[in-house]
């Protein structure tokens, strides 16, 4: 790994003795990325990304102590529940609902937009009302 030379703060871990494979390990931990996405994209174990983590942190490095990446953040909220797709809901939907949601759908909004923005409608009056 290659420390950046535009980044003196790096530059400065680097003469205290951080590798520059820790280096790049907490860069990409703190823009988000997983231990296991970091693994996979510098061909290291997830033990020794942790590993890098944890001596950077011992060391006073900056490091966030959990940063979760949007993509993690949506699974872990969808933990146990299957989405499912958007053509099947619409297929298990009576014809009645179906013939409402293509008359009401705007023209310029896929059938997945529209039920997107009906649920965060929902969700809105919901919080408003206190339901």
């Amino acid at each position: 790994m290659i420390v950046h030379q535009d980044n003196p703060r790096l530059q400065q871990w680097y003469q205290r003795g951080m590798t520059s494979d820790t280096l790049a390990i907490v860069n990409l931990w703190n823009d988000g990325f997983s231990c296991p996405q970091i693994a996979a994209k510098l061909g290291k174990s997830v033990g020794s990304v942790r590993n890098s983590i944890n001596r950077a942190r011992d060391k006073g490095m900056d490091v966030r102590s959990r940063v979760i990446n949007p993509e993690t953040r949506r699974r872990h909220l969808m933990a146990g529940r299957r989405s499912g797709s958007m053509t099947d809901m619409i297929d298990s939907l009576p014809d009645g609902v179906v013939r409402w949601l293509v008359d009401n759908a705007p023209k310029e909004l896929t059938l997945a937009q529209f039920v997107r923005a009906i649920v965060i409608d929902a969700y809105h009056d919901e919080m408003e009302t206190g339901n």
